[in-house]
């Protein structure tokens, strides 16, 4: 809808009980002034106003996708202050985005973060230290992020799965994995600087499944891997020809699924 402008025409008044409301590729149209409370699930992009002020009365919300705000370096903050009950966070294809809102840090209840397509954003620094709850946390194709620090990681004790793609500056072994006491699953794609696991994984007692694909620096694993006692499936994919010949002895160990594919 590229020319939709406004809301006052009949057919774009918004229904009191109104539950979901997904707005994309609209670059004339600005969020209304007041959204229903109703709503639950928002998705906003590609056009639409970067200040998001509506967004910030949406008690209710449990599930907002930021995507295509190509222009913004910083979201904005107010409105995410009062979103008590949002889960799920996704923040899409906002290219010049150069650091997460710090209010994140008080959205306890978020159980789930992406970032995707990120390429200004260099560290996740602010914006983790207080989500106490998350589970999920996924980073795509995040060109500029240089680290993931200790302060940013060090209260995520719920988090259960960690995604990584893309992310060609990452110094992965910046990365501190040692507070992360929950995790069990860990996936780690494209990342031409990782050389070595970070000895921090070895006290990642519950880590049930390590996917690596596309790693053609790591050559090898460290032998302390198979010594972490949830460790079920290994999976291995298109990574440095040596590292695929070491995990072929790997097979015969009981309780251990490897999964060593060459290519795709």
């Amino acid at each position: 809808m590229p020319n939709v402008e406004g809301w006052s025409s009949e057919c774009l008044l918004l229904p009191s009980c109104l539950r979901a409301l997904y707005l994309y590729n609209c670059p004339k149209l600005k969020l209304p002034t007041s959204l229903p409370s109703s709503i639950t699930r928002l998705s906003v992009g590609k056009g639409n106003d970067p200040s998001l002020e509506s967004v910030e009365n949406l008690h209710n919300l449990s599930y907002l996708r930021i995507t295509g705000f190509d222009k913004v370096e910083t979201l904005p903050e107010a409105p995410l202050r009062n979103l008590t009950r949002l889960q799920v966070l996704e923040i899409y294809d906002c290219d010049k985005l150069k650091r997460l809102p710090t209010e994140l840090e008080n959205l306890s209840t978020v159980r789930i973060l992406s970032i995707w397509s990120c390429g200004g954003l260099e560290s996740l620094t602010e914006g983790l230290r207080n989500l106490t709850s998350l589970k999920v946390l996924s980073v795509y194709d995040c060109r500029s992020l240089k680290s993931l620090s200790e302060s940013s990681l060090q209260h995520l004790t719920a988090l259960q799965k960690l995604v990584i793609w893309n992310c060609p500056e990452l110094e992965i072994m910046s990365v501190d994995f040692q507070h992360l006491i929950s995790i069990r699953d860990l996936e780690l794609r494209l990342l031409p600087q990782l050389t070595s696991l970070p000895e921090e994984i070895q006290h990642a007692r519950r880590l049930q499944t390590l996917d690596i694909r596309n790693c053609k620096n790591l050559r090898k694993f460290p032998e302390w891997l198979l010594e972490l006692p949830a460790l079920t499936l290994l999976r291995v994919v298109k990574c440095h020809p040596e590292l695929h010949r070491r995990c072929e002895d790997w097979n015969q160990i009981p309780l251990l699924r490897v999964e060593n594919r060459v290519e795709f």
